[in-house]
């Protein structure tokens, strides 16, 4: 190679260089280019373009007919520039998001003519000019494929990017760009959802303008009509309402606003009319049925600057036909026809007809853990002022200066009572005066504090000067002590001031004072009778009673004109024991520990139900069986040290709805009510129903005597008893003994006690409590005892059981339970074995 060839060589690669170079400046892709994709500078990798990055599309059309859409976006999203109709952002977007995404098919059969596949005139350009407007990019595309299937079919396209190199792109991938005018337009026409809307106005003519806003705590409320606070929730779904809900909550109108839109391609009417037209259709300013204005909040998810509220204004006109089921609409800025339908707008109207379905149906809204001071007045002459003091806090009565517990289930009632959901049942007419709802003299009033007691200053520590003990001739300074003072209130002004009117039937009226608002509604008749009880309702209910029922040693009952007096008596190494010593007749007799244990239980945590009087005259007294109370119960609690200290209870009458008893103790003057079923324990039989004490391993003899009702003269049975497995017959010789049978009896005489005691003397006929009568005398010889146990089982009474009686329980008639008793006395076969 010489050199002459080397500088021809090197001016061929020079001129290649220098065509590349000029080539990549006019934009344009050599043949060999590897990119899928249509317009391949949309996806720099240093600088890729978004589909938020594009401010215009434009859609040129030639074919079939000439037709171009101009696609602009703006602060509240996309619009079409002519006509000028409000765009679905979601469906421009995608189509933008479709050309970027567009993907060359490699695969298909491609002519390099471009007139062949409709590419010297396209059928339709897209361009793409991003919000500078610095440059575009654009997608020009002509035929479609013949051949293959819906989701097959290619469209043939070139590209700025690649004006000269045609392309086939699948028609699916691109479908956005066949859209119709009507299938980019909006069919929602205020707003998309409704917690973007911070405003709502509906105007009817002849009809007060409705006028609901949103607050900065998230509330909404009425700025006309002047009714305050708007109810967010309304009612609860019924589940038989049906599909058609109607509107009793701001939220529901909010989102019957949001639902009322275009519902087909179909209910887009025509763009642009003309006055003549708009005012046929009832859509000229000023002649619309309705007229429905929101004020949205765009979100600013994403952004730092937070976007300007629109506003927006619908016009509701005339029917579009006879059937009445479409009415035509416009928004207040356009004069695009629209078809809304008519039972969606009818469920507007029916607020705008009547704006109180929106009022607030609560009494009051406050948040009642932070209520810590309530005024009562349930009367012309009372105040009951109730107070959140102490750590941890607690509910207390004030009354001058001084302070008593108070009953905090109460005070939680009474502030549940008020605060209860959708209690207002209606709004008086405004025409009615004060005094003719009966607040100029009011029946009751409360008034509430949320968070309103000043909080204690902290003193500072005292010096070490002050902390030392100063001492004066040998005396201690005394020190001051501090007059207890009433908890300062922040504002004497409460949060929120309720006053009871005239009660009329079932409702009560109710004059509602909060901040400056003042509300006047009518509320269940039955709050009234909540808050006019008395100071004696707000009370603590807790008792003075004794701490244990081991610190008591004595219990007193008097009733039915007999006193019972149980004693306890304690033996070293053995568990005390009750022991009666009143009435005469029973002195002596053991008690029925676990009947005494319960009833100490019960009054130990005697619980008033209610409080009826704080201090009850002598007459009232007399009124609630007090005064000669029906049972009186005293316990004895001896402390070490100390005397012992008595504990009285006075039960009187019983209420009208014979569910409890009227109640005071001695050392109270407050009178009140508890369970009637206190009175059941109180009259027990205290006598110890075990007919004996008995442990069956000292058990040695089982004697058993009767049936002699059955065999004609009285049948001995006697056993002597070695041990749980040995048992020998002394009596009859040839008696074969089912042991386990004996073993059973012995334990039921164990575990056996009597069902009800029916007195001391000689038993009735009857009864049947000898042995010529058929009765049953069991004997036992038990180690430790002087003398054997009796027990003597006479005939059935009812369903009770058997009559039956003991040398235990000497001359004293009772009745033990059925038990095996039935079938032993049927025959003395029943020990024997099978």
């Amino acid at each position: 190679m010489n050199f002459k060839t080397t500088y021809i060589l090197f001016g061929v690669l020079a001129a290649v260089l220098v065509v590349f170079g000029v080539t990549q400046l006019l934009g344009l892709q050599s043949s060999k280019d590897k990119s899928v994709y249509a317009l391949p500078s949309l996806h720099d990798k240093k600088k890729p373009i978004r589909s938020d990055d594009i401010g215009t599309v434009e859609i040129t059309r030639q074919k079939p007919t000439e037709e171009k859409l101009v696609f602009y976006r703006t602060d509240q999203g996309w619009k079409l520039r002519e006509p000028s109709v409000r765009v679905d952002k979601y469906t421009v977007d995608r189509l933008i998001q479709q050309i970027i995404d567009a993907k060359k098919e490699d695969k298909a059969d491609i002519s390099e003519n471009l007139k062949q596949i409709g590419l010297d005139v396209p059928r339709t350009v897209v361009t793409l000019i991003p919000k500078g407007g610095d440059r575009e990019w654009k997608l020009n595309l002509g035929d479609e494929s013949v051949t293959g299937g819906s989701s097959d079919k290619v469209i043939y396209v070139t590209s700025s990017d690649r004006p000269n190199q045609p392309m086939a792109v699948r028609r699916m991938d691109i479908e956005n760009v066949f859209k119709k005018l009507n299938d980019f337009r909006s069919k929602n026409l205020l707003a998309e959802s409704s917690f973007d809307i911070v405003s709502a106005k509906l105007q009817e003519p002849k009809h007060e303008l409705i006028d609901l806003e949103k607050t900065s705590d998230g509330k909404w409320r009425f700025d006309k009509p002047p009714f305050g606070e708007a109810d967010l929730d309304g009612e609860p779904a019924s589940p038989t309402e049906g599909t058609e809900k109607k509107i009793t909550g701001v939220r529901d109108l909010l989102q019957a606003i949001v639902d009322l839109r275009v519902e087909s391609d179909d209910d887009f009417g025509a763009t642009q009319a003309s006055d003549s037209d708009l005012a046929e259709k009832g859509l000229a300013k000023g002649q619309e049925t309705l007229r429905i204005e929101v004020k949205r909040q765009p979100s600013s998810i994403g952004t730092e600057e937070k976007k300007p509220a629109v506003q927006d204004g619908l016009l509701i006109g005339k029917k579009v036909d006879d059937k009445g089921e479409k009415l035509w609409a416009r928004l207040e800025d356009e004069k695009n026809l629209v078809k809304v339908p008519a039972k969606k707008v009818e469920a507007i109207r029916k607020v705008a007809d009547n704006p109180q379905v929106l009022r607030n149906r609560d009494l009051t809204e406050i948040d009642t853990a932070k209520v810590d001071a309530l005024d009562l007045r349930p009367n012309e002459r009372d105040v009951v002022q109730l107070r959140k003091l102490g750590q941890p806090a607690d509910w207390k009565l004030l009354e001058s200066g001084k302070t008593q517990e108070a009953d905090s289930s109460t005070v939680q009632g009474l502030l549940t009572a008020l605060t209860a959901k959708r209690q207002v049942k209606d709004f008086p007419e405004a025409s009615k005066t004060d005094a003719e709802l009966g607040l100029d003299k009011p029946s009751a009033v409360v008034s509430v504090w949320v968070e309103g007691i000043k909080k204690e200053e902290k003193k500072e520590e005292s010096t070490k000067e002050e902390k030392k003990d100063e001492k004066k001739d040998g005396q201690a300074k005394e020190e001051k002590k501090e007059t207890p003072t009433e908890p300062a209130l922040k504002d004497e002004k409460p949060t929120v001031k309720l006053v009871f009117g005239r009660k009329d039937k079932d409702l009560v009226y109710v004059r509602r004072e909060a901040g400056n608002e003042v509300t006047r509604l009518a509320v269940p008749g039955s709050l009234l009778d909540k808050v006019t009880e008395g100071k004696v309702g707000y009370l603590s209910r807790k008792l003075a009673n004794f701490a244990f029922n081991t610190e008591v040693s004595k219990i007193m009952l008097v009733h039915d004109g007999r006193t019972y007096e149980l004693d306890k008596t304690t033996e070293e190494k053995a568990p005390p024991v009750w022991k009666l010593k009143q009435p005469a007749d029973l002195a002596g007799r053991t008690a029925d520990n676990a009947k005494v244990e319960r009833l100490l239980s019960d009054l130990r945590d005697l619980q008033a139900t209610k409080l009826i009087a704080e201090k009850a005259s002598d007459s009232e007294l007399d009124r609630y069986g007090l005064k000669t109370p029906v049972i009186q119960a005293t316990v004895s609690v001896a402390k070490p040290d100390k005397k012992a200290e008595d504990y009285v209870y006075l039960f009187g009458k019983e209420t009208e709805d014979k569910a409890s008893v009227y109640a005071k103790q001695g050392n109270r003057d407050v009178v009140f009510l508890v369970s009637k079923s206190i009175l059941e324990p109180l009259r027990s039989d205290w006598r110890d129903p075990t007919v004996f004490h008995l442990e069956v391993p000292k058990v040695k003899g089982l004697k058993l005597i009767g049936w002699q009702d059955v065999v004609g003269s009285p049948y001995v049975l006697d056993l002597e008893r070695k041990s749980a497995q040995e048992w020998v017959v002394k009596n009859p010789q040839d008696f074969k003994l089912n042991i386990p049978f004996a073993e059973n009896l012995l334990t039921e005489l164990a575990q056996l006690k009597v069902v009800r005691f029916l007195g001391k003397g000689v038993p009735k006929p009857e009864q049947k409590l000898t042995l010529q009568d058929g009765a049953l005398d069991i004997i036992l010889t038990v180690e430790g005892e002087k003398e054997p146990l009796t027990l003597t089982i006479g005939g059935p009474s009812d369903n009770e059981g058997y009559f039956a009686r003991s040398n235990k329980m000497v001359d004293e008639i009772f009745l033990v339970p059925k038990g095996n008793f039935e079938q032993i006395k049927k025959k003395p076969a029943y020990f024997k074995l099978p």
